[in-house]
């Protein structure tokens, strides 16, 4: 019955997040974390997890993390607050950003005033390391995090371990009767990174425990640019946010926008916008979901579409705490598209482009389209080919390409095209010609 209990438990667990439990133990008490990772769930369940006195290592008890048990029996009454079963408190930190070498500390302290019934602190860490090859038994981390708690002089490594653990991607801290006042500094680093794909490892972080009720940290936010980024081309930023809050918000500004107290002004902002999309943010922070800046949505003291120049992005909380910033550039349109023929009907129509290289992507298309059609898609298009179909391995991006459709007799303009997960297609360049 093991593997149903623990999709059962899974299941209440996303549950918790989804009907807004957290932080308060009650339904509704916000929509933070609404949409959890696998790497939390996973988290919670053996963040609480207990030990299994009853299981036997031969002759002798078993103990945590040895082979017999791993991390315990699930309990999700020790895992997840939950008013009027349990009394203590949990911090959540989810899809939070990390990088070879850099470390992410969270600071809380211990209240074991009032009904606090948790006796002990927890800290959980998981993370969905790249695939290895089948059969791996050594070595077998590519990107490996480390947990470490650190209390004055005493540090606490995970997994009952005396040193960092460099084989699993679950680590755990436990702190047996931590007294009252005690402070616990939380620090997750990013000590080796050797997976094939680039881009921050994310992980989940769960702290239980009777905590006392203070801010746990300024937060990150990881910002992924969808765009071309040229001029008149809206600008898709997807901010990530770690410790998401309700106004927390996004804008473009100028260079060297941040301030020595590491804040940044809406005031000072050409362009901005809450994460949620609208000034007056009545709706948490949505995770992943694209915030465009295209003129209508936006607040700030510039209008759209933005000069060619170098701009910085930057993520911060209502209060103007800078979570984290990206530099960008706005250019100008560096494509080209010609059309040479003598364009006779039954005539290959030869169309040559030229993008530049630094923004072309695989998802652009070619497209050859009626003069007057107006909803450009290739479900409308007459003709068209994608820019990634003449590498040698079909992954590369054409460049100076040549396009050779037969057309029959009549008006027409070729389109080089955008497909975005974020949008509408967006129109590169254009230009019109005929087949006679």
């Amino acid at each position: 019955m093991a593997t149903p209990i623990a999709s059962g438990a899974a299941m209440l667990v996303r549950q918790y997040f989804v009907d807004g439990f957290y932080p308060g133990g009650v339904r509704g008490s916000s929509n933070e974390h609404s949409n959890p990772s696998g790497a939390l769930i996973k988290a919670v369940l053996l963040g609480g997890a207990q030990e299994m006195d009853f299981a036997k290592r031969g002759s002798e008890r078993s103990i945590y993390y040895d082979r017999y048990q791993g991390f315990g029996r699930i309990d999700l009454i020790k895992s997840l607050p939950l008013q009027g079963e349990n009394n203590f408190q949990s911090r959540i930190f989810d899809r939070v950003p990390i990088t070879q070498g850099q470390s992410n500390t969270v600071t809380v302290t211990i209240n074991n005033s009032g009904a606090c019934d948790y006796n002990e602190f927890r800290a959980q860490l998981v993370w969905y390391d790249y695939y290895n090859a089948g059969g791996c038994s050594k070595n077998c981390l590519f990107n490996d995090l480390d947990l470490l708690v650190v209390s004055g002089e005493t540090r606490s490594y995970p997994n009952g371990r005396n040193r960092k653990d460099d084989v699993n991607t679950a680590e755990r801290v436990i702190i047996k009767d931590p007294p009252d006042g005690r402070t616990f500094n939380i620090t997750v680093t990013g000590a080796s990174f050797s997976a094939p794909v680039g881009g921050p490892q994310k992980y989940s972080l769960v702290l239980l425990g009777c905590l006392a009720d203070d801010d746990p940290g300024p937060g990150t936010a990881d910002l992924t640019v969808q765009s071309f980024l040229a001029h008149n081309d809206p600008i898709f930023v997807v901010p990530d946010f770690f410790d998401a809050r309700e106004k927390d918000w996004v804008g473009i500004f100028s260079l060297n926008a941040v301030g020595p107290t590491g804040t940044a002004s809406r005031d000072d902002a050409l362009m901005w916008v809450n994460s949620c999309g609208t000034q007056e943010c009545t709706n948490p922070v949505v995770e992943g979901e694209a915030v465009v800046f295209n003129g209508p949505n936006t607040e700030g003291k510039a209008t759209f579409p933005l000069d060619t120049a170098t701009y910085e992005l930057i993520a911060a909380r209502d209060d103007g705490t800078v979570l984290n910033t990206y530099e960008f550039r706005v250019r100008v349109n560096p494509t080209q598209i010609t059309v040479a023929s003598n364009n006779p009907s039954a005539d290959p129509v030869f169309i040559i482009y030229d993008t530049d290289e630094s923004v072309a992507d695989e998802n652009d298309w070619l497209g050859i389209f009626p003069r007057d059609e107006s909803n450009i898609s290739q479900g409308t298009a007459t003709d068209f080919t994608n820019l990634n179909v003449c590498g040698d391995d079909g992954d590369d991006i054409c460049l100076d390409y040549v396009y050779a459709p037969v057309l029959d007799v009549g008006l027409y303009k070729v389109v080089l095209v955008r497909d975005r997960d974020n949008g509408d297609p967006v129109v590169w360049a254009s230009s019109d010609f005929q087949v006679s």
